[in-house]
């Protein structure tokens, strides 16, 4: 009995002893408190203004998660005027509020983009311009397939958004995969596809005027590149395409093609991975059973060979 109330008095004073040791936010100086919660993220800091109001709503703390997350919104210089602040968000944290608006209008994007962009132009968080929606998107990590399902109906988007490229000094396959990391490319061959790879040739092209390829070869190459992603890294195809195929069969293409350019970019896509993220994971389960199915078709239209089935039965 004598040990366990010993263990008990000893619990307690080391309960004591802990709660002696931790200093509350509220009783050091604001610069160090701040600077203690600005380690915090969005989930933790709603969590701590539960208990340091003040502290937790702070302006400058909300400011800096919504400029890492969402690195452009028009809204942002719009905030710099009190009026304005007082006529949309009236007596609330603004940052934090506006922090809670952009994360629901991205969590809406995801499942309805036309209605998450419309949500954003209600609210005064963008300009309803082509351009300054083009600049959320470049600037902001949205569902990729999404960004695709909205763009196919706005192409002037789309065009805004790869003019905002830089892609000098890059490679092709890193310009198409800096593409392809914002905007899903369709798993289907047709105009939206060949529009995207059409604009990304003539930015390159402008980046890179020494590349030595006119827009039409580089769009063949880009589509190229793109089928050679899928063939290398999709589990449902079975043979892969060797180096030398690759160069065979863009020699059918293009005429008086670089060898060893071409040998590069075989080379790229195989250490470094795929053009498209997830480009393996198809969406149509009909598709799933067929181990040679591409889903880009065969751009330089090779049949197969016949298949004889034989039973020994």
């Amino acid at each position: 009995m004598g040990q366990v109330n010993s263990f008990s008095s000893s619990k307690r004073n080391l309960n004591c002893n802990v709660q002696q040791q931790f200093q509350d936010l509220k009783e050091m100086p604001p610069e160090i408190a701040i600077s203690i919660l600005s380690n915090l993220n969005a989930t933790d800091l709603c969590l701590a203004s539960c208990v340091w109001k003040d502290l937790g709503d702070d302006d400058m703390l909300w400011k800096g998660l919504c400029y890492s997350k969402w690195s452009y919104t028009s809204i942002y210089d719009k905030l710099k005027e009190p009026s304005f602040c007082r006529q949309i968000f009236k007596e609330k944290p603004i940052y934090k509020s506006l922090y809670l608006l952009l994360d629901e209008t991205t969590l809406l994007f995801a499942f309805k983009p036309h209605e998450g962009i419309r949500l954003l132009l209600m609210n005064n968080v963008l300009e309803d311009t082509s351009e300054d929606i083009a600049k959320f998107i470049n600037g902001t990590s949205l569902n990729s397939r999404s960004v695709q399902l909205l763009l196919v109906e706005r192409e002037d988007i789309l065009e805004k958004l790869i003019e905002m490229q830089n892609f000098f000094s890059l490679t092709i396959c890193d310009s198409m995969r800096v593409i392809f990391k914002k905007v899903k490319p369709p798993e289907q061959r047709g105009y939206f596809l060949q529009l995207l790879i059409d604009l990304i040739a003539k930015k390159y092209l402008e980046c890179n005027p020494q590349y030595g390829f006119n827009k039409e070869q580089l769009s063949v190459i880009c589509y190229s590149i793109l089928l050679l992603s899928v063939d290398l890294y999709s589990p449902h195809v079975k043979t892969k395409m060797s180096k030398r195929e690759f160069i065979r069969n863009n020699r059918q293409v293009l005429q008086n093609i670089n060898v060893e350019l071409m040998s590069d970019i075989y080379d790229d896509v195989y250490l470094n991975g795929h053009i498209v993220d997830d480009c393996h994971s198809l969406q149509n389960a009909k598709h799933r059973q067929f181990p040679f199915y591409r889903p880009y078709g065969a751009i330089f239209e090779l049949k197969p060979l016949p298949m004889k089935l034989t039973c020994s039965c």
